[in-house]
Formats: C-alpha cells, sequence, structure tokens
C-alpha cells in the first residue's frame, strides 16, 4: 500500500503559539464580541490541522 493512499484521509495536528503581535493579529476577528478569559492571547497556543492534499 502507497503511504500516500494510506495516510490521505487523516490529519496532522500542530501546536502555533502565540509568540509575537503579528501573529495575535491573525486572531482579532475570532477575539471580536468575547470574554477576555475566552480570547486567543500572547503565548497562548492553537492547534491547527493539516491534510494532505492529493
Amino acid at each position: 500500500m502507497d503511504i500516500e493512499e494510506k495516510y490521505s484521509g487523516l490529519y496532522a495536528i500542530s501546536k502555533l503559539t502565540v509568540s509575537n503581535a503579528n501573529v495575535l493579529r491573525r486572531f482579532k476577528g475570532i477575539n471580536i464580541g468575547k470574554d477576555w478569559k475566552y480570547q486567543i492571547k500572547p503565548f497562548n497556543f492553537y492547534l491547527v490541522g493539516f491534510q494532505a492534499l492529493e
């Protein structure tokens, strides 16, 4: 079985840290209207999923 065929329906998960203002700026729209405790803040991290594209 080919590796690409075997894993094509699965996702890879990666942890990304909000390590600078540029990364935090990308979440500005997500943070709108949320209480402070639910917002993405500096030095938080979030999980990103990737799927293999054919």
